[in-house]
């Protein structure tokens, strides 16, 4: 199948709009955005995909603004050996198919839809709510619509790609042999007594013979379990009885002892809360006692430190009051350096502002040197432009002057001149030649004297007289074809001479001569007009202006160059030329003189400041230093004097030091007697361990609650076992087992044949669908193969891509590996690789499908190929070529205009949009 031609009226932005894909298999479509080269391969598509009676939202979308009149799309394309016009109005329920062949026979509304569907192999899309969203998967595998270029056309639904046909393409190409009816039978047979069976999950179905057989199963099973868990009731409760019987003799027996122990503890933690209260009191005094002594500690190490502060800042005072002293002679010498540095770095910045004027001023003479120069160009062009035009005015008058002839005409005019010298051979060939060779007498012919040695030419009969008055008739030989030959060379003869003279030439070498000077004239006017270049003068005048307002605008440069004269660039003062080399050079080495002076200053300025900068650093130094050493100095006086008031408050309140030692010895001494006494009760406790006898009594107590609880629990479970061991006992529960032991063997029996019948089927049926899909895995090799074909043509050393196939879910499993690597799932590589390998897989699957289709597809690009770069673009533009080498029709659609004109592939054909 092959598009030939469309027709869009009313559709979207088209509002009459014709396309002609003519006989080449590839069709670039370009255009800028918005031009609507996705609303054209939308209007094919649903012209063969959408009813014409489809309405809603999907009618909205295809309607122009403001809407005029319903959309109509014409398709031309060939079919089945014929060509077929398909036209469709798209007007909801009043909308209109026809279909017509090229042997004349049409199809109207329905019965066109229908053979439409069975010509591109789909139904069309019906009239209903979520057409749009059904739309797209029609020929999904060669409609690649935009921004969809990295989608994984597997993942279409098989209906989309033509599963069906592919496969029975893929059967025929690699010489796949069919099933035969038996076979298919057999699997039929197979698969409808396992679905008797089995729900489609594997499970066992409701109502089939081995879900009863399990149920009777269950039930025998749940029958024999309620049996024994009678028994089990009986037996549990017999040893419920002994155990409760044995509890209670444990629990008599050990009640009293618990009374004898708790009693024995209960006496020895009366005895340790004796204990513990001997010691709180010891340690509390030793507390007191160890806090007087704490304090008086605190003050004689106050008297110590207070007493060596003394000592330490007495020493400092002399040696702070010599550093100050040092540091403000420093501080004088450093003030007197620092207005030294600071007079030389005002030299140096004065210096430095008076070489920068001189440099401003230089500037600005080199800008009037240099616009002076500038207009001296402007204007010596602008003298050279205005002579190539007098020159080119009068060479058109020249141009003017000569005849109007061209190389045809000089052409023609020797075709009509050989025209005629053709037709006067012909007619002397024909006719006949005469001479007098010698005559004593006179000889006329036709009445004209005939001279001797002049060949006279006879075209019709004449009368020859000769000396003697002897009369002959002469006449020519060829008959009727010489007076057509005569008329012919009358003809051509004239043709040549009305030609001459229209030209106004004589003849062909001077209409040569003059179209060759013609020709050489148009060269030079054309060289001429290139060099005037139009508008050329203008842009010299405008430049001209423009340096003039810039000299005009430039203060006055008293004791410079000399003005050039606005108008002449050639008319100078006498010794001046403002243009020349010497004045750039002396401006230049002016400059760069002053440049290095400047540079030189800077330094100096440089080396100044820096000086005066470690001048002031330093004097800040000082000064910083000064005024820490008088804090220091400050804060050690007034520390001193603090520290002499603290001694004499303490000689006020606590006397001399030796008094205060020996307070502090007596107190020692009592606290360490007072802590022996305190150790010696510690020890008592810890050899009573009262914390332990705590948790003994505990312990026991809760046992005997304990125990308390088993004998009201063993009483109960005694009784109530009692009670239920004289309730039952009436049947023979053994007897009633062996008979529910053999209703359920007996129901396992018929259980396990019907299973083993349900799984012989499963095995059959697995070994049925492996071997179904063992036949069906070999449909990958040709579609990998084809595909690999086209990915060479981008990655010459692409590894074979891989395919999977189940004979229930299709193709799925798209992997690409590339130098023999990992093979990569589809999703995992980048964007430009997934657009290529998807396009190579849709080229093969076309490829494949185009044997039902007479040979070829046609396979729609999008902007399909947005994220390759350049190098990737022009190996793309080979896999297309392979396409069509192959067959296929491509369409391909994009706003970048060097993609869409590439020259690369043969017989292409460009439409361009907008």
């Amino acid at each position: 199948m092959r598009l030939i031609a469309a027709s869009l009226r009313h559709y979207r932005c088209h509002h009459n709009l014709g396309v002609d894909f003519q006989a080449a298999l590839l069709t670039r479509i370009s255009g800028p955005n918005e031009s609507g080269k996705s609303t054209l391969v939308e209007a094919l598509h649903r012209a063969l995909f959408l009813s014409a009676k489809a309405g809603g939202e999907v009618l909205e979308q295809m309607r122009s603004r403001p809407a005029s009149a319903d959309p109509e799309v014409e398709l031309v394309f060939e079919a089945r050996s014929s060509r077929w016009t398909l036209r469709k109005r798209f007007a909801g329920s009043r909308g209109h198919c026809s279909l017509q062949d090229g042997r004349g026979n049409t199809w109207q509304a329905d019965e066109a839809e229908s053979q439409l569907a069975e010509l591109v192999g789909n139904q069309a899309v019906p009239r209903k709510r979520g057409a749009e969203k059904k739309l797209p998967e029609r020929w999904g595998h060669l409609w690649v619509w935009q921004g969809s270029a990295g989608a994984d056309p597997l993942a279409l639904s098989a209906e989309a790609y033509d599963s069906e046909r592919l496969i029975s393409q893929l059967q025929a190409r690699g010489g796949l042999s069919v099933q035969s009816p038996l076979d298919l039978r057999v699997m039929e047979e197979v698969h409808r007594r396992w679905a008797e069976i089995f729900t489609a999950t594997g499970r066992s179905k409701v109502g089939s013979a081995l879900s009863k057989a399990k149920a009777a199963q269950g039930d025998a099973k749940q029958r024999l379990d309620d049996l024994l868990a009678r028994q089990g009731e009986q037996e549990t409760l017999a040893q419920r009885y002994d155990d409760a019987s044995r509890e209670l003799e444990r629990i008599a027996q050990r009640s009293p002892q618990l009374e004898e122990e708790l009693g024995a503890i209960r006496r020895r933690i009366a005895e340790g809360g004796q204990l513990q209260t001997l010691l709180s009191n010891e340690c509390q005094l030793r507390d007191r006692e160890q806090e007087d002594l704490r304090r008086k500690q605190t003050e004689l190490e106050q008297w110590q430190q207070a007493c060596r502060s003394e000592q330490q800042l007495a020493a400092q005072l002399q040696p702070g009051q010599e550093a100050i002293k040092t540091l403000r002679d420093q501080q004088g010498r450093q003030r007197a350096a620092l207005e030294r540095g600071r007079a030389e770095d005002m030299d140096a910045r004065q210096g430095r502002d008076q070489l920068d004027r001189q440099l401003r001023s230089l500037a600005a003479r080199r800008l009037r040197h240099g616009l002076q120069m500038r207009l001296r160009d402007s204007l010596a062009q602008k003298g050279r432009v205005q002579t190539i035009r007098d020159r080119l005015v009068s060479r058109r008058q020249v141009l003017a002057q000569l005849p109007a002839i061209s190389a045809g005409d000089v052409e023609r005019l020797r075709q009509l001149q050989g025209d005629a010298e053709a037709a006067r051979i012909r007619c002397e060939s024909l006719g006949a030649s005469i001479e007098l060779l010698a005559s004593p007498g006179t000889v006329h012919l036709g009445g004209t004297p005939l001279l001797p040695g002049q060949p006279r030419q006879i075209s019709q009969p004449q009368e020859l007289l000769l000396a003697d008055h002897t009369r002959l008739r002469i006449s020519p030989g060829g008959g009727d074809d010489l007076g057509q030959a005569q008329a012919q060379a009358e003809s051509s003869q004239q043709r040549f001479q009305q030609q001459l003279e229209r030209l106004g030439v004589d003849d062909p070498e001077r209409a040569a001569t003059v179209e060759r000077q013609r020709s050489d004239l148009r060269a030079e006017l054309q060289s001429l007009e290139e060099q005037a270049g139009g508008d050329r003068l203008a842009v010299l005048e405008r430049k001209i202006e423009a340096v003039n307002r810039e000299l005009d605008a430039l203060p006055p440069s008293p004791g410079g160059p000399e003005q050039l004269d606005r108008q002449h660039p050639d008319h100078r003062p006498q010794g001046s030329e403002p243009g020349s080399q010497a004045a750039s050079l002396s401006l230049e080495a002016e400059e760069s003189r002053l440049q290095q002076e400047r540079k030189a200053a800077l330094e100096r300025e440089t080396r100044a400041g820096a000086a005066l900068t470690d001048a002031q650093q330093a004097l800040d130094h000082t000064d910083k230093s000064l005024r820490a050493q008088e804090e220091q100095l400050s804060t050690a006086e007034r520390d001193l004097a603090i520290t002499r008031d603290r001694l004499g408050n303490f000689r006020a309140s606590h006397g001399e030091q030796p008094a205060l030692q020996q307070q502090v010895g007596s107190l020692s001494q009592s606290l360490q007697a007072r802590t022996e006494a305190v150790d010696a009760r510690q020890k008592e406790l810890q050899e009573l361990d009262l914390q332990g006898l705590q948790q003994r009594n505990k312990s026991l107590q809760d046992e005997q609650r304990k125990l308390g609880a088993d004998r009201d629990t063993a009483l109960c479970d005694q009784a109530e076992a009692a009670a239920g061991l004289h309730v039952d006992g009436r049947v023979d529960l053994n007897l009633e087992r062996d008979q529910r032991e053999a209703e359920l063997e007996q129901c396992n029996d018929e259980e396990q044949r019907l299973q083993d019948e349900a799984d012989m089927l499963t095995l059959l049926r697995d070994l049925l669908e492996q071997e179904r899909n063992a036949l069906a895995e070999q449909y990958t090799a040709p579609l990998t193969e084809a595909m690999q074909a086209y990915l060479q043509c981008i990655f010459p050393d692409s590894d074979q891509p891989v395919l999977e196939y189940d004979a229930n879910t299709g193709f799925h499993g798209l992997k690409w590996q590339r130098d023999g690597g990992t093979a990569w799932q589809f999703a995992e590589l980048s964007g430009g690789t997934r657009e290529q390998v998807a396009a190579a897989l849709r080229l093969a699957m076309a490829e494949v499908l185009a044997s039902a289709y007479e040979g070829c597809l046609p396979v729609v690009f999008d902007d399909a190929f947005v994220n390759a770069d350049f190098a990737r673009r022009q190996t793309v533009e080979l896999m297309l070529q392979r396409a069509c080498e192959q067959g296929l029709q491509i369409i391909q659609l994009s706003c970048n205009t060097i993609n869409s004109t590439d020259k690369s592939t043969a017989s292409s054909n460009l439409i361009e949009l907008g």
